[in-house]
């Protein structure tokens, strides 16, 4: 450890699934299945009852990367998100729509690196797990 302050930030929470949250993957398919085809195919288009959709996720994640880099210049920051939150804040920072949310690979502990240059975002390191390769070669997860 090394003594550095851990701050609780609502902006990276997870995308809240809303009734799905809790489910196991084969009852979604099952009792939601136009929307888990609507997840599926067209990820920017799935809103989740009684949950969020990619924008709202993507608003919070984005304001608040914003909102962490101006009150930390010339600092190196580190943010720890779920993976659908990481998707989206990479695809913000790649300048790509939320319709590119699948072509992100993000696996479990993935460590990504941006840069912020004048106002703008290098993706400089995308879904690295080399820490991970000396306990388990060919570790990951696959999205959903």
């Amino acid at each position: 450890m090394q003594g550095l302050p851990v701050i609780a930030d609502e902006a990276f929470i997870d995308l809240d699934f809303g009734e799905w949250n809790g489910l196991p993957l084969e009852e979604v398919k099952r009792k939601y299945a136009d929307l888990y085809r609507v997840w599926r195919e067209r990820p920017q288009d799935a809103t989740f009852p009684g949950g969020e959709n990619l924008t709202q996720v993507r608003a919070r994640a984005w304001d608040g990367l914003q909102r962490v880099v101006r009150s930390n210049q010339e600092r190196t920051i580190l943010i720890v998100a779920h993976r659908v939150g990481t998707k989206i804040l990479i695809c913000a920072a790649l300048g790509l729509d939320n319709s590119h949310f699948w072509q992100i690979k993000q696996d479990t502990t993935a460590v990504n690196y941006f840069e912020c240059r004048s106002g703008f975002f290098v993706v400089s390191l995308m879904n690295d797990t080399c820490h991970l390769k000396a306990i388990s070669p060919g570790i990951g997860k696959k999205d959903f």
